[in-house]
C-alpha cells in the first residue's frame, strides 16, 4: 500500500488503550492496539496478555465469555467513552478499562485525558481536561477526595505531584507515574483521549 493513502478498513479502525490489572495489582498490563471495534478490541488485547496462571485454556473461556455476552463491559457514569470490565479466570480477578481515544478532528486543546490510578487494591478513574499529561495529574491530585483516600495519603500524594517534573511515556499519549504512599505502590496512568 502506498503511503499517504488508506483503505476503506483503516478509516474504521480507531485507538483503544487498555489498561489490565490482574490480582489487585499482582501484574498490570498496558495494550494500545487499533482496531474496529470494542469487541474486536478486547479480542486483540486477549491474544496478548501473559498473566500467570492464564494460559490458553484461560484466553479461549475469556474469549467465549466476550462473544456470548455473560462477560460484557459497562461505560463508566460520568465519563466518555471509558468502559470496563472484569473476568474471573482460574480463580483469578482481571480488572480492564478499555479507552477509546477520540478521532483527531475531536481533539481539542484543552484535551480529554484519562487516570487511572491503582492503589491498595483499588482502582480508581477520572475523565478530564488540561493542557498536557502534568497539568492532567496536578488537576487529578486537586480535587482528591477523603471519600477514597485518607487525609495523610492526601498530602504525601499532593507533595509526590507537586515535585513531579517529567513522567515515563509507555505508549502513544499514555504516561505512567509511580510512587509509595505510606508503604502502599501507587501507580497513575494518564492517557490522552
Amino acid at each position: 500500500m502506498l503511503t499517504g493513502i488508506s483503505t476503506r478498513k483503516e478509516d474504521n479502525m480507531k485507538r483503544y488503550t487498555i489498561i489490565a490489572d490482574y490480582e489487585y495489582g499482582n501484574s498490570i498490563s498496558v495494550l494500545q492496539l487499533k482496531s474496529e471495534s470494542k469487541k474486536q478490541a478486547l479480542f486483540s488485547w486477549i491474544d496478548h496478555i501473559s498473566f500467570p496462571f492464564i494460559k490458553e485454556k484461560g484466553k479461549n473461556k475469556m474469549r467465549e465469555e466476550i462473544n456470548s455476552g455473560i462477560t460484557y463491559t459497562c461505560c463508566l457514569q460520568r465519563m466518555k467513552n471509558i468502559s470496563y470490565m472484569f473476568q474471573i479466570i482460574n480463580g483469578k480477578r482481571i480488572d480492564v478499562h478499555i479507552i477509546e481515544h477520540f478521532d483527531l478532528q475531536q481533539i481539542s486543546n484543552p484535551s480529554f485525558f484519562v487516570i487511572v490510578v491503582l492503589f491498595k487494591g483499588g482502582t480508581y478513574v477520572k475523565q478530564l481536561q488540561a493542557f498536557n499529561q502534568l497539568d492532567a495529574l496536578s488537576e487529578w491530585a486537586n480535587h482528591l477526595s477523603s471519600r477514597y483516600f485518607k487525609r495523610d495519603e492526601i498530602i504525601v500524594i499532593k507533595n509526590c505531584i507537586c515535585e513531579t517534573k517529567t513522567i515515563l511515556s509507555v505508549g502513544q499519549s499514555i504516561w505512567k507515574h509511580s510512587f509509595k504512599v505510606s508503604k502502599n505502590d501507587m501507580s497513575i496512568y494518564i492517557v490522552q483521549q
